[in-house]
């Protein structure tokens, strides 16, 4: 594990980048990640104890949505109930928005209003809604 940030909000709480196997497979199954790929980027909070609060994880997307074209795009971002509302999510996407002109991301019917304004505030716009589903360019 790489460490990214230390000591978020006071807390003993990190921001680290996962780069083996076993560290990935154990985020993706506590969190139930969907298939992705290992090669992806993850990077996640974690507690003194090594513990997973949440995390984010993206990559290259092969199916670019018409006109747009992101440099990367966001498959998943998840803090757990009690970390909420403490920046945090915030903390993580603002890694690949220091790195990357163009990102993207999708959202469901499950996504918080809280994510949602987040995203706005930050400056993503909807681009593309396609039944239960809105994609995200910024």
């Amino acid at each position: 594990m790489k460490i990214l940030e230390d000591y978020l909000n006071g807390l003993d709480i990190k921001i680290v980048e996962l780069k083996n196997k076993e560290d990935i497979d154990k985020f993706k199954k506590q969190f139930e990640v969907p298939k992705l790929k290992n090669d992806y980027t993850y990077q996640v909070l974690i507690d003194k104890d090594n513990n997973y609060l949440g995390g984010i994880v993206y990559g290259k997307y092969e199916n670019p949505i018409e006109g747009f074209k992101p440099d990367v795009w966001i498959y998943f971002l998840f803090i757990l109930p009690e970390y909420r509302h403490k920046g945090f999510g915030k903390k993580l996407l603002n890694i690949p928005l220091s790195k990357y002109e163009h990102i993207s991301l999708g959202t469901d019917k499950e996504s918080s209003e809280h994510a949602i304004m987040m995203y706005r505030k930050i400056g993503f716009k909807i681009i593309k809604v396609d039944g239960k589903y809105k994609y995200w360019f910024k």
